[in-house]
């Protein structure tokens, strides 16, 4: 708005501030607003609150004080004026600040507004891509021989376990020992197959979905920081605050199902809550900002469900339903991450093992 002289100055965490100057020619019709309300509002000794003579009042508050009122009143009849103007849309209420001034004098402002979340990046394909490429050779041999070790231990642990009175010191190395042998027929039994073989089948099954899994997290975890480093965004301070909040309770349920009491997990790391919470403020922003980026691909991408994953997604929704979800939350949760599973199958990682 020209009369006020306004200047937009877009800063981090999706805050714009606008600074302009009130003229005294805009601030003195709301002159005598100001003294009313004031004589309303304020109690003179002497007098019942509101039947005050102006002058008292003015005396009492001082016209230093009415004048930055009578600003207040004159920006805030034009704010939504300058709002929109400026293209400004506040997702917060906004926050006046006025500069320090005599009466009859112009009045300097600063109004900063808390806009929505943002996010802009260029050809994420090509950003993927450039990331997958520079992940080392993975050597799956090596890490599926590797998993069927583990599985087989853990197994033989197990079965173990079942004649307590046979446990003895040294088992646990005894079990490492014997990873690269299969389990024989009298072991699997007491685990609940049927055979050796039932049971080296099924380990193998479970080492060649670990080790897929790994792979796909950390092929979704490169992209998904380098994504978040060729991105431009901006994220509200509440947002990321809300969100460093959801990771401390999620970190909470964690220490908890581990068997730790939360209060001893804080005496043990020296810190309390709201430390831990603001440690959690960066994961925060990236989640949210890799959140944005998914945002911008779907609404610049036309995905569409094949009629397959459109009957997946309403059994999974079903599913969460049939666990006590809001039916109408648990369609929209689902839909939501079958829609990022396509982003992620267009940025070159699809999930063979998707939400089914």
């Amino acid at each position: 708005m020209a009369t006020l002289n306004i200047q937009k100055e877009t800063r981090e965490h999706a805050e714009v501030v606008l600074k302009g100057t009130l003229s005294t020619e805009v601030i003195t019709p709301f002159w005598e607003k100001a003294i009313a309300m004031a004589v309303q509002e304020v109690a003179v000794s002497g007098f019942r609150k509101g039947h005050a003579p102006k002058e008292r009042v003015i005396e009492e508050v001082g016209k230093k004080f009415l004048w930055k009122q009578a600003a207040d009143l004159a920006l805030r009849e034009k704010i939504d004026t300058v709002l929109e103007e400026e293209k400004v849309v506040p997702i917060l209420p906004i926050t006046i600040v006025f500069a320090e001034t005599e009466p009859d004098a112009d009045v300097s402002f600063e109004i900063t507004v808390v806009t929505p979340p943002t996010s802009t990046i260029e050809k994420p394909q090509d950003v993927a891509q450039k990331s997958l490429d520079a992940l080392p050779k993975e050597n799956v041999a090596e890490e599926l021989k590797a998993a069927k070790r583990a599985f087989r231990t853990q197994v033989r642990a197990i079965s173990k376990m079942k004649n307590p009175a046979d446990v003895k010191e040294g088992d646990a190395k005894e079990n490492e020992e014997k990873a690269d042998e299969p389990l024989t027929d009298d072991e699997a039994k007491l685990v609940g197959f049927e055979n050796g073989k039932a049971v080296e089948h099924f380990i193998e099954g479970e080492a060649e979905k670990a080790v897929a899994d790994r792979s796909q997290q950390k092929k979704r975890g490169a992209v998904a920081e380098a994504l978040i480093a060729a991105s431009t965004y901006a994220v509200p301070r509440i947002m990321i605050a809300d969100e460093a909040k959801a990771l401390t309770e999620a970190f909470k349920k964690d220490v908890v199902a581990q068997n730790m009491e939360w209060t001893e997990y804080l005496k043990r790391t020296g810190k309390n809550e709201a430390q831990l919470t603001n440690e959690f403020k960066p994961q925060a922003e990236k989640r949210i900002a890799l959140d944005l980026i998914f945002a911008t691909i779907l609404k610049e991408s036309s995905f569409e469900l094949s009629e397959e994953e459109k009957k997946k997604e309403e059994e999974f929704a079903h599913k969460l339903v049939d666990q006590g979800v809001d039916h109408q939350k648990a369609h929209a949760y689902t839909h939501e991450q079958f829609l990022r599973e396509k982003v992620w199958e267009y940025l070159g990682i699809k999930n063979e093992t998707a939400v089914s």
